[in-house]
């Protein structure tokens, strides 16, 4: 499944919500995650950012490919 995890401390967020509303657009099922108050690369730093844990699991229950 297609999805974005949105940071609102991320530069490239504004990207990441086009991207996900293009794939939409087009058909695909997008699911999108606002993680307020993360940063650019948060998921790969949940032992530095506990509190990524939480949206970790959010996207991981959605059915997110975080590879």
């Amino acid at each position: 499944m297609r999805g974005t995890l949105g940071r609102g401390l991320d530069p490239l967020r504004d990207q990441g919500v086009a991207y996900a509303s293009l794939a939409e657009a087009q058909g695909a099922r997008v699911v999108q995650i606002e993680a307020e108050g993360m940063i650019h690369g948060f998921v790969t730093m949940r032992g530095a950012l506990p509190s990524a844990n939480a949206v970790v699991e959010q996207a991981l229950a959605a059915g997110l490919d975080l590879r």
